[in-house]
């Protein structure tokens, strides 16, 4: 298996940056900084108790599982092996626990990822 997530980061970015959606809340979001912003804002606000709880990496893991209306991530198994392939992160010859440690860690590595576009836009 070969894990290149480092090298392809900005996919991943660009991905997330494309798929947060802040129609439903009527809220105009114009840069990828504004974008972003409205993600962290939305989740502070629907997950502080979480936040609190078990800190912001493992709260928005969290968060993301339960499929907010602020994002649309790839969420069904296959969805996500296919999309971490489509990202050029992985080989298409995983074994099935290779397949089994990619789905187990998806949020948490998503988490990461939107976090870090948070503190690189708002720096």
């Amino acid at each position: 298996m070969k894990l290149n997530h480092h090298k392809k980061k900005k996919n991943y970015q660009d991905y997330i940056i494309n798929s947060i959606d802040s129609d439903c809340y009527d809220i105009k979001t114009e840069s990828d900084k504004d974008k972003i912003n409205f993600l962290i804002d939305v989740f502070n606000k629907e997950y502080d108790f979480e936040i609190a709880r078990m800190g912001k990496y493992k709260a928005l893991a969290s968060y993301l599982s339960g499929l907010p209306s602020v994002i649309n991530l790839p969420i069904y198994n296959y969805d996500i092996l296919e999309f971490s392939k489509k990202m050029g992160s992985v080989n298409s010859d995983l074994s099935e626990n290779q397949e089994d440690k990619i789905i187990s860690n998806y949020y948490n590595f998503m988490s990461n990822i939107i976090f870090s576009i948070h503190e690189k836009l708002n720096k």
